[in-house]
């Protein structure tokens, strides 16, 4: 009987290093509970992070930015040689041939890609290649900045500025601020056009003011005397609906 409890307890020591040694890189609490005859009470074990600090030289900094950019380039390059093959299983419905409802199913399933990557490699093969091949003003574009200007014309491309060797923070610079100037237009023109219809309405009213006066026009010999007259004249000049009174003399 003794044997057994003393195994029971050995048993559970070694639960607790277990655990200990996989939380070992995490900085919390642990509650462990240890079950024999006589119950224990909890205990907390609080495990301190040990993290390794790393630094870096300015050089080995520079280095290691180089060196994310350069294999960032070849995986870039690799998303432009497959862009006309995915617009293909598009265009042609290939997909279906395995029973996907869209290029998005087929791509995700297939490659592991978000349909946002799938959209822009379709839209980059539409907008800048011949027959999978990127067009010769655009063959020295990286994936990104042709992802950036892919709803710009080439005028418009032209006219910004953008060119091969702007990088793609550059580039979003430059759109950024056609964006701005394109919001200051369209809102300069929204004011000016609520300005003219403002005007038009005002004018129409004035106008429609002025059509709805009418002229109170009197005959001096349709009255028998002359404080007749005034009182109609009175009546007349007091309405709203009257812009002036006209008394002529005619018998």
């Amino acid at each position: 009987m003794n044997i057994q409890k003393f195994f029971k307890k050995v048993l559970t020591l070694i639960k607790l290093y277990v655990t200990i040694n996989l939380y070992l890189r995490s900085t919390q609490q642990i509650t462990y509970k240890l079950i024999g005859e006589n119950e224990m009470e909890k205990k907390e074990i609080e495990i301190v992070e040990k993290t390794e600090v790393i630094e870096l030289t300015k050089e080995q900094y520079s280095a290691t930015i180089e060196k994310v950019n350069k294999n960032l380039k070849t995986v870039e390059k690799g998303y432009l040689n497959i862009a006309g093959d995915v617009l293909k299983l598009k265009e042609t419905k290939a997909y279906q041939l395995e029973g996907f409802k869209n290029i998005y199913e087929l791509c995700a399933e297939y490659f592991g890609m978000a349909r946002g990557t799938v959209s822009n490699l379709c839209s980059i093969s539409k907008r800048f290649m011949n027959n999978g091949k990127l067009m010769t003003e655009y063959k020295d574009y990286s994936f990104r900045v042709l992802v950036m200007i892919k709803d710009l014309s080439d005028e418009e491309i032209t006219e910004l500025g953008i060119n091969p060797e702007l990088t793609s923070t550059e580039v979003r610079y430059i759109l950024e601020q056609k964006n701005e100037q394109k919001i200051e237009t369209e809102e300069e023109a929204a004011i000016e056009e609520f300005e003219e219809i403002a005007e038009k309405e005002s004018s129409e009213r004035d106008y429609e003011s002025e059509e709805s006066l009418k002229v109170a026009k009197l005959n001096y010999s349709d009255f028998h005397t002359i404080l007749e007259l005034s009182q109609a004249i009175e009546k007349f000049a007091t309405d709203d609906r009257y812009s002036s009174v006209s008394v002529t003399f005619e018998r």
